[in-house]
């Protein structure tokens, strides 16, 4: 009798991830010879999206990959900090400020 296991989730394609020159394609690897992660395009035939909207999803899909671990330790550690009884003062925002300007930058497509 065959039973039904759940399978293990994916992983996703290692990062980081960057836009073809077209815009629409998502790449990772070496820029010489890129692995296509995905292509932005929606709709059917007869409605396909405007250009500079696939190009704006291709770019935001990017910097959301491109910046999530760096926003998931930032985070972490605010709540690591919090659970440990860390005193949550100057010196405790201190330490995280910084790294949440910079992973938030990067999310909002700033420098990395």
């Amino acid at each position: 009798m065959k039973t039904n296991t759940p399978a293990a989730p994916a992983a996703h394609t290692p990062g980081p991830w960057y836009i073809s020159k077209d815009g629409l394609s998502i790449l990772c690897g070496d820029p010489l010879d890129p692995e296509i992660v995905c292509r932005c395009e929606t709709g059917d035939v007869m409605d396909v999206l405007d250009e500079e909207i696939q190009e704006a999803n291709a770019a935001l899909i990017v910097r959301a990959v491109n910046s999530h671990a760096e926003l998931v330790a930032v985070a972490s550690a605010f709540i690591e900090g919090c659970e440990r009884g860390e005193p949550v003062g100057e010196a405790f925002f201190s330490r995280l400020l910084d790294q949440a300007r910079a992973a938030l930058a990067k999310a909002k497509g700033g420098a990395s």
